[in-house]
């Protein structure tokens, strides 16, 4: 079972996350809906080209979307002229999956809160034995009231493995050497680096690597001993294997043939409305937050990276 590690009361004013700063859009994912009655264009259309943008004609009707289903540049929030005559915001629900990568765009308009679920990356397992030994990755949720165009960063950590060489000796989301990376969400415009733990809004810490060639299970994101670098950078695990995993404060790189530590969590108390902080204990357990509707059934585990869902809605989520 899960362990909670904090949890947010609900009932917190909150400061509305806004910057004026304006930021790139590159986002994955994209389920439009409305907060309103219907998400119905109400005139009457023959073709596409009746419609406004961001809808097209469907038996009559100007009904939200594209007719396959798809929308330009894997992200399209319609303009605020696009709105049907009958609804008072239009929102979205973005589902970012592991991109390797951080990922840059702005909250859209006619929204108010912000609902993140983030799940960091699984540690390094030992295949000598029982595999599934690398640490998990944490489990962070929380809800945020936002300004729209406030530009903001999204990590979905990468898998830890051991053996890499180069530029991917520090995996994405600053796992090191087997370590998993964190994944969350920052504020923009600029790139996030190992330093930037003061822009962080949201993290699910990364699990770290399990002991090799020993078998000790790696440490797991979020838990009370997770952390203890000095930045989101995991540590240097001494036998090159076993390497920290990413977090608010990267996982301490582990010992010959012992594990490293987890990566650990964090949410932004002073303008969180509602947040929770879940984690497992180091073995073989189901990752934490994995009864989730959003959960893919292997992020957060042994060599499986991380992922971050995000819902922008117009009225308060339920209680978290």
């Amino acid at each position: 079972m899960a362990n909670r590690a904090r949890q947010g009361n609900g009932q917190s004013a909150g400061s509305v996350i806004s910057a004026t700063m304006m930021g790139v859009l590159a986002v994955v994912g994209l389920t439009v809906g409305s907060c309103a009655a219907s998400s119905v264009q109400s005139s009457g259309c023959e073709d596409h080209s009746e419609c406004n943008p961001g809808y097209h004609c469907d038996q009559g009707a100007c009904v939200a979307g594209y007719p396959d289903g798809g929308a330009p540049d894997a992200f399209y929030i319609p303009p605020s002229d696009a709105l049907p005559p009958d609804a008072n915001f239009l929102c979205a629900a973005i589902d970012f999956t592991a991109t390797e990568t951080q990922e840059s765009f702005e909250v859209p308009a006619n929204v108010r809160y912000m609902h993140v679920k983030a799940w960091g990356a699984g540690g390094n397992g030992e295949a000598g034995c029982t595999y599934n030994n690398g640490g998990r990755g944490g489990y962070t949720e929380a809800v945020f009231e936002v300004t729209p165009g406030t530009p903001l960063i999204v990590i979905v950590g990468k898998r830890g493995r051991a053996g890499m060489t180069g530029e991917e000796v520090v995996r994405f989301g600053f796992g090191n050497w087997g370590g998993g990376g964190l994944s969350g969400i920052f504020l923009g415009p600029d790139l996030i680096d190992e330093n930037s733990s003061d822009l962080a809004l949201i993290i699910a810490g990364g699990g770290g690597s399990a002991g090799v060639p020993g078998c000790d299970p790696g440490g797991t994101g979020n838990h009370p001993d997770s952390g203890g670098m000095p930045t989101l950078l995991g540590g240097v695990g001494e036998s090159g294997f076993n390497g920290g995993a990413g977090g608010y404060r990267g996982g301490v790189g582990g010992t010959v043939e012992h594990s490293s530590m987890g990566g650990s969590g964090y949410v932004d108390e002073s303008i969180a409305l509602d947040w929770k902080m879940l984690y497992v204990e180091p073995g073989d357990n189901p990752a934490p937050g994995s009864d989730e509707e959003e959960y893919d059934l292997v992020a957060g585990t042994t060599e499986q990276s991380g992922l971050v869902f995000i819902q922008f809605v117009c009225t308060m989520p339920p209680p978290l």
